[in-house]
């Protein structure tokens, strides 16, 4: 992995780089029209289709957050929309969205629009470690595979609770290290997994937790949620196999860029990490 010294600075180019050249290949490979969703989904009993598990993740952590019509909610890292334009359709709640990259706070604002919730919306280019909200301005923050990018994590809590109203709650939902690597080789597969995803440090499930606490939040609650998104997992495995001798043709072709290459080779070094058990998907609440 590299070296904790890293600045947010030194790698925002490097994220947006991986969201503006990858927003093509998630809304035609992952996400529909229906849920806009650039996350892994969670499976159950009830989930009968890849859509199905992409809705159902909102609906465990909207339950889990106990999402409220009166809530103001910010989605911090909302992609193309998805869940910033689910919890408005589904609670008449206000929510607004913010990321990084031009291209999909671009698409949010017209998916916003085409869902018919552009007067519940807004969407935001800002940065999540120093947004231009005032003290205690949302009810709820939601962050659905995004805080993994933020090298700072201390900043980054300080940030959300300062914005969190008192009572606010956090709902967040990533991959995050279980395992350090038994040896090189497998640590050569979890860094093809997180790089490749613009991923340049990991934090460890119970360091999350402890930096939660250390910044104040308060009644933090964590569910290891693995089983639920191995049917994600290994639908993003099969992609990126199926792909991946194409891909490597137009890589040497040079029709392809390095940052779309490196995702493909993610989505196999992710299911393989996994088999690993280097890595867990997990669920925190909090409040403030």
């Amino acid at each position: 992995m590299e070296s904790k010294s890293q600045t947010w600075e030194s790698i925002s180019e490097q994220v947006i780089s991986y969201y503006e050249e990858t927003i093509f290949d998630y809304g035609f490979f992952w996400h529909t029209p229906n849920d806009l969703a650039i996350h892994y989904g969670f499976s159950d009993e009830t989930t009968k289709s890849h859509s199905d598990r992409l809705l159902n993740e909102n609906r465990f952590l909207a339950d889990t957050a106990r999402i409220k019509n009166v809530d103001y909610i910010l989605d911090a890292g909302c992609g193309v929309g998805g869940s910033t334009i689910w919890l408005a359709r589904n609670y008449g709640t206000r929510v607004v969205g913010i990321a990084v990259s031009p291209s999909q706070i671009a698409k949010a604002k017209i998916n916003s629009k085409n869902a018919g919730v552009e007067k519940l919306t807004e969407f935001y280019e800002m940065d999540y470690h120093s947004t231009d909200f005032p003290d205690a301005t949302f009810d709820v923050i939601w962050a659905i595979e995004s805080l993994c990018h933020s090298p700072d994590k201390p900043q980054l809590f300080q940030e959300l609770y300062r914005i969190l109203k008192s009572g606010g709650r956090l709902i967040v939902a990533d991959g995050f290290q279980k395992n350090k690597a038994a040896n090189s080789q497998d640590q050569k597969v979890f860094n093809d997994f997180i790089h490749g995803l613009a991923v340049f440090q990991t934090t460890f499930w119970d360091e999350f937790r402890d930096g939660l606490v250390a910044t104040g939040f308060r009644n933090i609650q964590r569910l290891d949620k693995t089983n639920a998104i191995i049917p994600s997992a290994k639908k993003i495995y099969h992609l990126a196999l199926f792909f991946s001798p194409a891909w490597k043709l137009l890589n040497i072709l040079g029709l392809i860029s390095k940052v779309r290459r490196d995702n493909i080779r993610a989505g196999l070094a992710q299911w393989n990490a996994l088999k690993k058990d280097i890595w867990l998907y997990g669920v925190y609440y909090a409040e403030k």
